[in-house]
């Protein structure tokens, strides 16, 4: 037998990625996120053991991981930074910190929009140029809640037909740079003594390495992010991770399947963050991912176990 090609849909348990789909349209800079699409079955594939059940539309998923002692961090005159401030999911990221009472929010990107609110301060930043990254920490040095928001993906899903350019600008920007601003906001952030957090926007393709470098990235952040969780806990700076598939904005327009609300989105996190949290998994994709972790490989990616 012979393994499926790369541009075939690849089956997770009830879950189909099709990565030509995914990729649809080449879209390049800051963007929202991709995911999979449900498929049918109810066990991991070639195994009996039985896959979470699906959320329905009036049971939407809302889970996080807390501990017993942990930082709690308000949104109710905190001052926020958020990157990718001009997308779909970065707009409601401002929007939902202003109704949660935050007192001042910096709104960045590289060509920063106006906006309608006193309290709303357009910032230019650009996350891969260590320059504009010192400037945004020296104009925003109040900050209390960073929030890692701006990413980007390549054109196509395989590692191997990346260009070299696309893979160095995929790592500067959904690793390097959200790690570089973690590290350059963290002496202030600790240095408040509590209230501070930073949130970290991953992708459900963390844990699932079919979209090459947009996985390989993600991936990398969701470990930096357990890292930077575990220094800067005894400062009392709270970290969160989130991981979500398709959200319903412009950049998914041409894709099918369940898209998460960005509203929902948002309101998940924040109410993830206000209650201590450290993991958001936004949608029952990131739930059956998550759990697929402890599976086998050839559970995970069938296509192993197909071409023996």
């Amino acid at each position: 037998m012979t393994s499926p090609s790369p541009w075939q849909p690849l089956t997770l348990g009830r879950l189909e990625l099709d990565p030509a789909t995914l990729f649809a349209g080449g879209a390049r800079g800051y963007t929202d996120y991709p995911t999979l699409t449900p498929a049918c079955p109810s066990t991991w594939p070639g195994s009996a053991s039985p896959m979470p059940a699906p959320a329905t539309p009036s049971q939407p998923i809302r889970t996080s991981h807390l501990q017993e002692t942990h930082p709690m961090t308000s949104l109710n005159g905190a001052v926020v930074l958020v990157t990718g401030a001009n997308g779909g999911i970065g707009g409601h990221f401002v929007r939902e910190a202003l109704a949660r009472g935050a007192a001042k929010i910096y709104a960045t990107a590289r060509s920063p929009r106006e906006w309608d609110d006193e309290r709303v301060v357009p910032l230019t930043l650009d996350v891969t140029d260590p320059a504009s990254i010192r400037a945004a920490v020296e104009h925003a040095s109040d900050v209390t809640v960073l929030i890692n928001n701006a990413g980007s993906s390549p054109s196509t899903p395989g590692i191997l037909s990346h260009t070299d350019e696309e893979i160095r600008a995929n790592v500067e920007t959904n690793f390097l740079g959200p790690l570089f601003l973690a590290r350059a906001f963290a002496p202030a952030l600790s240095a408040a003594g509590g209230n501070t957090a930073i949130i970290d926007i991953h992708s459900a393709l963390s844990w699932y390495a079919v979209a090459g470098i947009y996985s390989a990235t993600k991936a990398a952040l969701w470990s930096a992010t357990n890292s930077l969780r575990l220094e800067l806990q005894p400062a009392g700076v709270q970290v969160v991770g989130v991981h979500v598939g398709y959200v319903d904005t412009a950049m998914a327009a041409r894709a099918e399947g369940p898209k998460v609300d960005p509203a929902d989105l948002v309101d998940q996190v924040f109410a993830t963050l206000e209650a201590g949290g450290y993991e958001v998994l936004a949608d029952d994709t990131s739930v059956q991912l998550r759990a697929g972790l402890s599976a086998p490989l050839e559970a995970v990616y069938p296509q192993l176990a197909a071409g023996r």
